[in-house]
Formats: C-alpha cells, sequence, structure tokens
C-alpha cells in the first residue's frame, strides 16, 4: 500500500518521504537487540537518497554510533522523546520534569534503584556493583528488557549519586524495574495521584518509564520533522511497544506508521498498517522498499 501511495504521490509531483523514524528493540534491531549490515545497508541508503533517518527510543543515547551505526549521520529522539539529538549529537530539544516531582520521588521510594536520565548522563542512587547485578538479572527476558531500557555505556552513568546530586540535574525521564507487587503497586498509584504532571509509558508493562505530560516519541517525531522543514505527510515511522503508541496514533491518519508483526495490540490498533517481524527484517525491508518505489530525493 505504502508503494502504491508513494508511486501515485511521485506521479503528482509531490515530495516523497523525508523522515523515517523507527524504534529499535522489536522494531529495527535484530532479535539479539543489535543491528546487522541488513539493517545499516538500509538506514544508510535512506541517508545516501537524501532523506532524514531517525532512532525512536526510549533508551537514552546522544548518537547511533552505540548501537553500531558508526558514523552514519542519524538523529536521536530517546528517552521516549523527552530528548532530541541531532546527526551530530548536539542537544535539541529537552524536556525535563518538574524539580518537585523529582524530588518528592526520591523522598517518597528511598529504596527503589531509579534511572535518573538527564541530557548527558545518567544519575543513580546505587553503587556501580549494584548496577551491574541489576543489568545481570538471572531471568533472560529481563536482562533483555533492561538492555532496551538503559545503554551499558561505562561513560553515560554516574553512580552513588546523592538525591542533593540528582536534584542538581535536568531530570528528563525515570526508568526502573520493580520485582516487589507491593511497591510496584504503591508506585503506580504515586503515579496516578500525578497524572495531570506525569505520564508512565513503558516499552514492556514489567517497567516504569516515567516523563511529564506530553512527552512522547510522536511529539518528538512532530518536533523533529518540523524543525527540519518537513511535513506530517512525509513521515514514515515504525514500532512495537507500549511506549511507540503515541507515534504510531500520531502518523496512522496520513498512513505513514507500521507496527511489527510481534507488536502489543495496543501499538496494532494505533498503526496504519501492520508489517512483518523483526526476525525476518521487516522495518528495513520496508524501508528498502519505500526507497525503491519513490526513488531518490536527491537531485529532484
Amino acid at each position: 500500500m505504502r508503494a502504491i501511495i508513494a508511486s501515485a504521490h511521485k506521479a503528482e509531483g509531490g515530495v516523497l518521504t523525508q523522515l523515517f523514524a523507527s524504534d529499535l528493540d522489536g522494531t529495527l534491531l535484530n532479535p539479539l537487540h543489535v543491528t546487522d549490515r541488513t539493517i545499516v545497508r538500509a538506514v544508510r541508503a535512506a541517508i545516501a537518497s537524501g532523506r532524514h533517518f531517525a532512532i525512536a527510543t526510549g533508551r537514552f543515547m546522544r548518537s547511533g554510533k552505540a548501537i553500531g551505526f558508526g558514523e552514519l549521520p542519524v538523529e536521536v529522539v530517546c528517552a521516549n522523546g523527552a530528548l532530541v539529538f541531532g546527526q551530530s549529537g548536539q542537544l535539541l530539544r529537552s524536556m525535563p520534569l518538574d524539580s518537585s516531582f523529582v524530588e518528592e520521588l526520591l523522598r517518597s521510594f528511598p529504596t527503589i534503584g531509579f534511572d535518573f536520565i538527564g541530557t548527558q548522563h545518567i544519575y543513580t542512587r546505587l553503587s556501580a556493583a549494584q548496577r551491574v547485578a541489576q543489568l545481570r538479572a538471572p531471568n533472560l527476558l529481563v536482562r533483555i528488557v533492561m538492555r532496551g531500557m538503559t545503554t551499558d555505556a561505562d561513560d553515560v552513568w554516574v553512580t552513588d549519586q546523592s538525591a542533593a546530586q540528582i536534584l542538581s540535574h535536568d531530570i528528563v525521564k525515570v526508568n526502573c524495574r520493580i520485582s516487589d507487587e507491593g511497591a510496584k503497586t504503591d508506585l503506580s498509584a504515586f503515579l496516578y495521584e500525578r497524572r495531570d504532571s506525569v505520564v508512565n509509558a513503558p516499552f514492556n508493562p514489567s517497567m516504569f518509564e516515567i516523563t511529564g505530560v506530553g512527552v512522547d516519541k510522536g511529539a518528538a517525531v512532530a518536533w523533529l520533522a518540523g524543525s527540519l522543514g518537513i511535513p506530517a505527510e512525509d513521515v514514515v515511522v515504525y514500532g512495537d511497544g507500549g511506549n511507540d503508541v503515541a507515534m504510531l496514533r500520531r502518523f496512522s491518519s496520513l498512513g505513514c506508521s507500521y507496527a511489527t508483526h510481534g507488536a502489543c495490540e495496543q501499538a496494532k490498533l494505533a498503526a496504519s498498517s501492520t508489517i512483518g517481524s523483526n526476525v525476518v527484517h521487516a522495518v528495513p525491508r520496508h524501508v528498502m522498499s519505500i526507497l525503491c518505489a519513490e526513488g531518490p530525493i536527491c537531485g529532484e
């Protein structure tokens, strides 16, 4: 369907897809949560054709280098849309949480090992050893899910932080995984009482991913497109998880949002279409099919 729309659009002399934006885990990345030649080739082809390619993730990252894109000039929408970085890693947009909320969270839940994401680092009250132990949970599924929330780059993490040290930074997002059902219920109730100012939109139901109200991947991708002078109808987005729903819904009326086969039901309902699984490289193959159908932007 996208190829048909693209061909008709081109025949009318319209501008074609100018920005691809894709979630990572369960979407663009392979089942091992890493890039490979097929993925890199599609991203490189999109950029070489004169288009923009943006990562849209709940993870914290300042560039595509951390996931194997090397020097490819990709934009990064991260922390569920709370941060937007340009092709050179420069900070373009930041949507911090209210500091009074962060202070109250720290005070109310002193034993929970939250990840407090700032504009340049992730701060935690945990020690370095505790953080490593958390990421090396005995359950394989938990390890994969935690990998999708954070980054293993040592220079990103700042451990052993006091509440005062954390509050000295602009915090844009808070992550955590809680195994204790009582603590999980308490935190859920705490967030529900503050639903007018914060939202929890995790990509996996076992997690908490807290940002300010109105902060989501869809709003951030729309902002990025606007800053690049790209109309919404020339944006294509891909996702699979709960934190992709707002992005998929925002662009669905234009027929340009796609959920992968393994996506959660909310994501599938929000998307304009469902494509194949990340196991068979559905997203990079779909990107390539659009490029083949539309032809290059360069030189048009």
